[in-house]
This record gives structure tokens, C-alpha cells and sequence, in this order.
């Protein structure tokens, strides 16, 4: 019931481990309700506790669920709002037409995401991919060519530059930093 994307529901069940102790690790703050009905259930289950589960569990499992999954976008876009500000201090510093060494890590139809210098990242849009019209491949896993076949994949290396960054929402816009051969 807890970590990353953790989703409570009615029916989970516990599994417990041969050596277990009657205890389950703590995890983040908004986790801590759901860890203490769980703990509570585990209790009872191995007969250390008599107390009953809340008679409205699959309501509170499904409200706790929602509340995580909406502070967990909210942290997402702090992240992305420090970052565009941090990204920008960096580029008064180095320059704006300083390239970034990055790796394509996300494909849509309308462009690609590149993560560089191992905390940033941004989209460049298809149309600043000159060269030919590109697509996106059955798969998702590539931008292709529908003339020349060059290929733009997961996980290939591509040199950026920032075109435009903006802070409030937390965005950056990247375009290739050499023209496509």
C-alpha cells in the first residue's frame, strides 16, 4: 500500500513475509493514515489486535488514493517551476546559444523530450526537426522520417539548445543544437 504510484482499493489484501515483524516501514507524510489502517489490519490478521477495520475502508482507501495522486502532481510541478528558475540562472551564466550534450527520454507525436545535464529536461517540437516530416512509429519508441527515414529513438543521444523557458509554467523548449545531416 505504499511507494511510488501506490493505489489503495478495495480488496487489497497483505501479504507478509516469513520473517516479518508486526511492523510495516513508514513512508511519506501522506501515506501516514492508509500505513496505520494497514498496520491495524495486519495486527489483527496475525491475532496481535482485535480492533475491527473502519466500516467505510473502500471510501477512505479511494480518498486517500485521489489525496496522494494530487499532491503528488502538485510536487511535480514545484520541481518543474525550480528547475525552469535554476535552468535560466544557468544559461545567464554559460550563455544562451551554449549546448547541452542530452538524451531523448520521451516520444509524442508532436515532438520529443531530451533530459540534460542529468536534472533538466524539455520538448522540442517535431517542426524544429528540420530535414523532413517527421512521425511517430508504431511502437511510440521513435520520431521517423517519412522521406530521408532518419530516426530520433529512446534513449539516443541528441545535443540541445534552450529556445525558450517559461518559468511560471514550469516549461522549456529545446531545439536540436546542430541541423539535422
Amino acid at each position: 500500500m505504499s511507494g511510488p504510484g501506490a493505489h489503495c482499493a478495495k480488496g487489497s489484501t497483505l501479504t507478509v513475509g516469513i520473517r516479518a515483524v508486526l511492523s510495516i516501514p513508514q513512508t511519506e507524510p501522506i501515506r501516514r493514515y492508509p500505513d496505520v489502517v494497514c498496520h491495524r489490519a495486519l495486527l489483527r490478521e496475525l491475532g496481535a489486535s482485535d480492533e475491527p477495520l473502519p466500516e467505510d475502508l473502500p471510501e477512505q482507501a479511494e480518498h486517500a488514493s485521489v489525496r496522494e495522486r494530487s499532491a503528488a502532481q502538485i510536487e511535480y510541478l514545484a520541481d518543474e517551476l525550480c528547475l525552469a528558475w535554476l535552468l535560466e540562472k544557468r544559461l545567464f551564466e554559460r550563455g544562451w546559444e551554449e549546448p547541452f550534450g542530452g538524451e531523448i527520454v520521451g516520444l509524442i507525436p508532436s515532438g520529443l523530450f531530451v533530459r540534460f545535464e542529468d536534472v533538466f529536461e524539455g520538448f522540442v517540437p517535431a517542426r524544429r526537426l528540420t530535414g523532413d516530416y517527421f512521425e511517430l512509429n508504431a511502437l511510440g519508441t521513435a520520431l521517423v522520417g517519412r522521406r530521408g527515414g532518419r530516426r530520433y529513438r529512446l534513449g539516443d543521444p541528441l545535443d540541445v539548445r534552450v529556445q525558450e523557458i517559461r518559468r511560471a509554467e514550469g516549461q522549456v523548449e529545446l531545439a536540436p543544437a546542430a541541423p539535422a545531416p
